[in-house]
């Protein structure tokens, strides 16, 4: 690694961690610092994007410009006097002591493997090398025209710069394998996903546990080594919805509605696929119950300029056009009428393995303890548990609606593989701290 690779990972880590200080009061230590890599990169890209790219700044240098970005951020941290509180509980003795470790042993394993994989191995997937790093290699040499019309073998306006971005960064500070940035999204997924669980349980075991299972499924892990988009997605797009509808979240206090936007806004950032509508969807619900406007009015003020974001500065062909959440809306509502209840059973049958492949028996669980609360403890559904659903659905029908528009749909079992992922640490968060799980934790 070249010290300006160090110290540009250094100001990521850092402008993200002041980011998250003005926004959110209370934390684990373990969710502030993968928020932190989760923040940066996906603001650092944004405002890269919209200043230099866009609107022409002379700062072609990514590095001068995260500079910027990191003074000011100190600057109104000074001002605004705001630091993240780091929630602590009491230790766990006994032989969950022991069970701590062994699962510390685990996840550290998994994440060591998967950090050496990524700066071993280079870019070498077809996707990788032909789109995203090809743009990322486009902006090294001043092509813009290329970058924002792309080339005719694939069709840029359905990707979104995000994971380009990334590269040419790590490319522009003198790193030769730019895939040390999917290393840090997975250990930042990993830990907020400890965090999280460890705030709502008051269980660092419990966080622990879902931390470690949620990177020990095979589709999480297997993604966290390529060079592609999912795994970026996964961790955006599921820990938006975790802080979205965080069950702690205080009346008067809104750091969780930016923070949520955020993070469901770099998903969009990510992948052009709408499956961040439901996430926004089920906000405006939530909050239009509970009147709570200036939520919804901050929520949809980030998250729509970031949707846009792409379609809006990407050079078309005269017979395409970029995919906006209005013109995707309309092409579903147009969708749903050539659905038939026969080609909807071909295409689940059809897709059943791909989708087992990638959740495994961690959706029948979920499903297994969401039927027991209801059922058997007569508990409420909560909104954490909705979204998950809903996006459990959204993906199966996605996959219906993609069938009916696509003439080579069979071949995209491999696609389907790899996007099921998204909903995987919601499943085990959504266990692991279940009403249901802490009776079967007494139980044994």
């Amino acid at each position: 690694m070249t010290i300006q690779e160090i110290l540009y990972l250094f100001l990521i880590f850092l402008s993200g961690l002041l980011t998250v200080n003005l926004l959110i009061k209370e934390l684990t230590w373990q969710e502030h610092l993968g928020l932190s890599f989760l923040v940066g990169f996906g603001n650092h890209s944004v405002l890269y994007f919209i200043f230099v790219l866009r609107m022409g700044l002379p700062l072609q240098n990514n590095l001068v410009f995260l500079i910027c970005e990191t003074v000011l951020l100190i600057l109104f941290t000074y001002v605004l006097k705001k630091k993240t509180k780091h929630v602590s509980f009491p230790k766990e003795k006994g032989k969950v002591k022991y069970l701590k470790t062994f699962l510390l042993l685990i996840s550290g394993f998994v994440l060591l493997y998967t950090f050496l994989q990524c700066i071993y191995w280079p870019v070498h997937t077809p996707d990788a090398i032909y789109l995203y790093d090809f743009r990322a290699k486009l902006l090294l040499r001043g092509n813009l025209d290329r970058f924002f019309g792309g080339i005719s073998f694939y069709f840029n306006q359905l990707y979104p710069p995000f994971t380009s971005l990334m590269h040419f960064f790590l490319y522009q500070t003198g790193a030769e394998n730019p895939k040390i940035y999917y290393a840090l999204i997975f250990i930042a997924l990993y830990l907020v996903i400890v965090g999280y669980v460890k705030r709502i349980t008051k269980s660092t075991f419990l966080g622990l546990l879902a931390g470690t299972l949620t990177i020990l499924t095979p589709s999480i892990w297997w993604n966290s080594t390529l060079a592609s988009t999912n795994i970026t997605l996964t961790a955006y797009i599921s820990i938006a919805t975790l802080y979205l509808f965080d069950p702690t979240d205080k009346n008067t206090y809104f750091g969780n509605a930016i923070l949520g936007a955020m993070l469901l806004g770099f998903s969009a950032w990510t992948r052009i696929e709408p499956f961040w509508m439901v996430i926004a969807f089920l906000v405006f619900i939530k909050n239009i119950f509970r009147l709570k406007i200036k939520n919804l009015l901050i929520f949809f003020a980030i998250i729509l300029p970031l949707s846009y974001l792409w379609p809006s500065s990407v050079i078309t062909p005269p017979t395409l056009s970029a995919p906006t959440p209005i013109s995707i809306i309309k092409t579903e509502v147009y969708r749903i009428k050539l659905v038939t209840n026969t080609n909807s059973i071909e295409t689940i049958k059809y897709f059943s393995h791909p989708l087992y492949e990638s959740w495994g028996i961690v959706l029948p669980l979920f499903f297994g303890v969401l039927f027991a609360e209801i059922v058997f403890m007569k508990k409420s559904v909560f909104w954490i548990q909705i979204s998950t659903l809903a996006l459990t659905l959204t993906t199966i029908y996605a996959i219906i609606s993609f069938s009916t528009a696509f003439a080579g749909w069979a071949g995209l079992r491999d696609s389907v593989y790899r996007m099921a992922t998204m909903t995987i640490p919601l499943y085990w968060v959504n266990i692991i701290k279940s009403n249901a799980w802490k009776k079967f934790n007494q139980f044994i």
